[in-house]
């Protein structure tokens, strides 16, 4: 069983289907993870996250309610204790002392008559599904090539042709506006993103980023009187500080949200569909997910600062009437992703998608052939349209360094899997190191075990161990794939093995379970040889035994995926030096030989300052160093958080033209769409926007030909076009005058009337 489920079963966490998220990445284990199977979606799994704040519960009491003393009553009777007093008029969040049994609190607080409701303080994660891993290095001449969703030419998205125009014409939208001050008010436009934090540092987001003028920077004062301090750019209420990127809480998903909303036009990266919107992140989601009450935190805010637009890309399975009524009460329109477990939402599921509020757009996603995403919810009643949300390029945090190391001639930790490594040769140069400082030889039997997950859709990666250590001449190697959500081999099993090579890819959820950490360390203690690999790893067995005692390794900073290697001096891995463009004086640092396996980037210092102590036990033999600039933070990935923004975008363009009621913005988003076969039956609106309608920017002119007046000849040219049906060779939206996603009769009437 998973480490951190055992640990929540035995709080007495209650976990429940959520929704997806996406990341997974997206409360989520360790942090959201984004890869999703098409008829298994793990992200709201009941056994995989928990599904509300263990001991907290939000109470609403009736309006005639006036005293306090009534309060204090409810409070003794039920041996609850008041822990804070939301924006929610009449609301509270209370907490439940230990030994308290929520279910009877719950059942007695709903009886009492001075009680409207009471519900669990929920948790939410984000909607995205995949991280599809192949960053994208994007030259200036390059810039956006692979956004479907904004100019969809047919070109091939990882492995899949597009269908052309199958996107929301915003290229043609952006001939109206591209997201600046609104005309309607005058006032900045912005958008707040309710999500993990946003890397506001990255080129692509730097100057969308809103700045708050009410707040002077660093005083330590809150000027605006809002309540906060220093909140220049936003707030992180899962922190509760005005740092709104945490690159240790895994805020790549609100980034990637961000690039697509507003990422601006600077002839470099990727463009936002509003590029010249303000972002404000708002930080609700951190490792284990955002609660209730704090994205009514966040919404209060966003409120106050008179924001209108919302992105919302992450969800719960629960009924959530405190954050329903902090959304209505809000004065914004919200998109909310409609959550990707593959499923039919019309009787509710995913929140706040499929809250019946008028202020809401519920998105599904689709691909860029037109087709419902196979992870995508779907429902005409509490689905409204759908949007591009597969292989979606957007922007993501910068990188952060990685290691490995070695204890004795025994152990090999690999904060890095070799599937970031490029090529087979280099990795093949890499194994033969490890192996020869294992003393390991060609005939010894070796166990790899497969616990990369890659049966629940992350990416299997087998084969970059399995082949270059054939190609190497290693012959004697037997596989062991590692069910997900189970154990791994058993200890009489390894000790066949002179060594096991046991690997996670780019699973989040660490997969090694407490059963496998206490076999792999009686293995070591056997005498077996461990080369243990993975990405993600450090930060969930940072506290292990396995690491500290028998691998001598101790995690000050989590790892992630980086872009070059480098041997260190003194070992036998010092000539190892690949991908040596991205290795500079900004981006290397030296780890000496006999330090502790560290992530950080002054370790004597940071070392110094917590208080660790610098042990002999471990030497880091090897260095997994980031691009010291943005070059790679680009990925593609899938899921309904994803479709979300493109939806935010589009209103924000509409904000931006004047457009400033929010339910005309929503009324223009889905009554201007292009046909899609597919959606007939799956949403309210079948189809995927037209951002050029929506603002206005449909031919009004009969003129098809564009000779000065409306004659035979432009009954000529719908004629040519005659039959064809939207997403069709020649298909061009400006003769479909009636927008039903087929040339006919119908248009060739309108053009008939139209002759004087």
């Amino acid at each position: 069983m998973n480490r951190l489920l055992k640990r929540i079963l035995a709080l007495g966490i209650s976990i429940s289907v959520i929704g997806v998220g996406d990341l997974g990445r997206q409360v989520y284990a360790l942090k959201e993870n984004p890869q999703e199977k098409k008829n298994d979606i793990r992200m709201h799994s009941k056994f995989n996250k928990a599904n509300k704040k263990e001991g907290e519960l939000i109470i609403k009491y009736k309006k005639d309610l006036k005293s306090a003393l009534s309060k204090e009553d409810i409070y003794k009777k039920n041996s609850i204790n008041l822990k804070k007093s939301l924006s929610i008029p009449n609301v509270d969040l209370v907490k439940i002392p230990l030994g308290q049994k929520e279910e009877d609190v719950i059942s007695n607080l709903k009886k009492d008559p001075r009680v409207e409701w009471v519900q669990p303080n929920y948790i939410y994660y984000s909607q995205s599904t995949n991280f599809l891993n192949n960053n994208a290095y994007l030259k200036q001449e390059e810039n956006g090539q692979y956004q479907w969703g904004i100019s969809n030419t047919g070109q091939n998205i990882n492995g899949q042709d597009g269908v052309p125009d199958v996107d929301m014409n915003i290229e043609e939208a952006w001939d109206v506006t591209k997201g600046g001050s609104s005309e309607g008010t005058g006032k900045e436009n912005i958008v707040a993103v309710l999500d993990t934090g946003i890397d506001i540092s990255h080129p692509d987001l730097k100057n969308s980023i809103w700045i708050n003028k009410g707040e002077i920077p660093g005083n330590g004062i809150d000027d605006d009187g809002n309540g906060y301090i220093d909140d220049v750019n936003g707030w992180d209420f899962y922190n509760n500080d005005n740092t709104v990127f945490d690159p240790m809480d895994g805020d790549q998903h609100g980034t990637h949200v961000a690039g697509i909303i507003g990422a601006s036009n600077n002839g470099m990266g990727i463009i936002g569909v509003a590029p010249e919107v303000k972002i404000m992140p708002l930080k609700f989601i951190g490792p284990f997910g955002g609660t209730t009450v704090d994205a009514i935190k966040a919404i209060e805010y966003a409120k106050r600062k008179g924001v209108k637009i919302v992105n919302c890309s992450w969800a719960n399975n629960s009924y959530d009437a405190a954050l329903k009524e902090a959304i209505e009460n809000s004065g914004a329109l919200f998109i909310a992703s409609a959550g990707n477990d593959g499923e039919l939402i019309d009787s509710g599921v995913s929140y706040p998608a499929a809250f019946n509020s008028a202020n809401i757009i519920s998105v599904a996603s689709i691909n860029n052939r037109g087709e419902l995403s196979y992870f995508s919810n779907y429902g005409v009643k509490n689905v409204d349209i759908a949007a591009p949300g597969e292989g979606i390029l957007s922007t993501v945090p910068k990188k952060i360094k990685a290691s490995a190391a070695i204890k004795g001639n025994n152990t090999f930790y690999q904060g890095f899997g070799l599937e970031a490594i490029e090529n087979n040769s280099e990795r093949k140069f890499i194994l033969d190191k490890v192996m020869k400082t294992l003393g390991i030889n060609y005939k010894d039997p070796i166990l790899i075990v497969q616990d990369d997950e890659s049966d629940f859709a992350l990416p299997n990666y087998l084969n970059s161990y399995r082949v270059p250590l054939q190609d190497l001449g290693y012959s004697n190697i037997t596989t062991y794939n590692v069910p997900f959500y189970d154990n791994g081999p058993s200890l009489s099993k390894m000790k066949q093995y002179k060594l096991v090579l046991w690997f996670t890819g780019e699973s989040y959820d660490n997969p090694i379970t407490i059963d496998d950490e206490d076999n792999l360390v009686d293995y070591i203690k056997s005498g077996g040889k461990l080369y243990l690999s993975g990405e993600n790893l450090g930060e969930s067995l940072k506290d292990s035994d396995l690491l500290l005692k028998y691998m001598g390794v101790k995690i000050l900073f989590k790892d992630e995926g980086v872009q070059a290697v480098k041997g260190m001096k003194g070992t036998a891995f010092e000539s190892v030096n690949m991908n040596e463009s991205y290795i500079t004086e900004q981006s290397s640092y030296k780890i000496s030989k006999g330090g502790n396996y560290a992530l950080e980037v002054n370790k004597d210092s940071y070392i110094n300052s917590q208080g660790y102590t610098i042990s002999n036990n471990a030497i880091s033999v090897l260095e997994y160093l980031p691009s010291y600039n943005y070059d790679k933070s680009y990925e593609f990935y899938d899921g309904t958080s994803m479709a979300a923004p493109y939806i935010t975008g589009l209103a924000a363009l509409l904000y931006a033209k004047g457009t400033t009621n929010i339910e005309e913005i929503k009324n223009r988003i889905l009554n201007n769409y292009k046909p899609l076969e597919s959606l007939k039956n799956k949403v309210a609106s079948p189809g995927i926007p037209d951002a050029f309608r929506a603002l206005g920017g449909q031919v009004l002119s009969l003129d098809l030909n564009s000779d000065g007046i409306v004659d035979i000849k432009d009954l000529a040219s719908i004629a040519q076009r005659y039959n064809l049906k939207y997403g069709e060779a020649n298909w061009d939206y400006k003769y479909d005058l009636n927008f039903d996603g087929v040339i006919d009769i119908f248009d060739l009437v309108k053009v008939a009337n139209g002759i004087k």
